[in-house]
């Protein structure tokens, strides 16, 4: 019987570049189909918020838009909402959008909210959502920025930092 303590180091090495590889073969495929978005209109969607309220994408037309894909048990999904909040605060008056799309369920979102407020549209969204804006891989964070006539300009998979947020959104207004 094999122990798992008795195991090589170096297969220990070998598995975890293994999975190394599997993980950057699905974000190079992920971002390949992301980049292929890229300069094309958005797809449109209507969503309800946790208030059952309903926001269709067209209604921010005219607007750069920034679309952040996030879920309740992402833990870098979480650590960006306060300096998304920033943003939408700081660029609202030279019309920018932050829209989150949680895929989540209504009611973790909403014990969520109860504790960590979002000052943008936080609407609920779902895989098919997510496929169609590139996310193939199914990452979160997973962040895309439209621009006034809604074509998609900018894609990011992973947690945003302040300076590339700051360099990108400046760079679409």
């Amino acid at each position: 019987m094999l122990s798992l303590t008795r195991i090589s180091p170096y297969f220990s090495i070998f598995i975890i570049l293994c999975i190394s590889l599997v993980s950057l073969n699905i974000n190079a495929a992920d971002s390949s189909i992301a980049r292929k978005m890229l300069g094309k209109a958005s797809p449109n969607f209507s969503l309800s918020d946790i208030d059952d309220n309903v926001f269709s994408l067209k209604q921010w037309q005219g607007k750069v838009v920034l679309l952040n894909f996030w879920a309740t048990w992402c833990s870098p999904c979480i650590k960006e909402i306060p300096m998304l909040n920033t943003f939408q605060q700081r660029y609202a008056e030279d019309d920018l959008q932050i829209v989150g799309i949680a895929i989540d369920n209504k009611n973790a979102i909403q014990k969520f909210t109860q504790k960590i407020p979002i000052n943008y549209p936080n609407l609920i969204g779902n895989a098919q959502l997510v496929l169609e804006f590139g996310n193939h891989a199914g990452l979160l964070p997973y962040t895309v920025i439209l621009n006034q006539q809604g074509k998609v300009v900018e894609i990011a998979s992973g947690m945003l930092t302040e300076s590339y947020l700051q360099r990108t959104i400046e760079k679409h207004l």
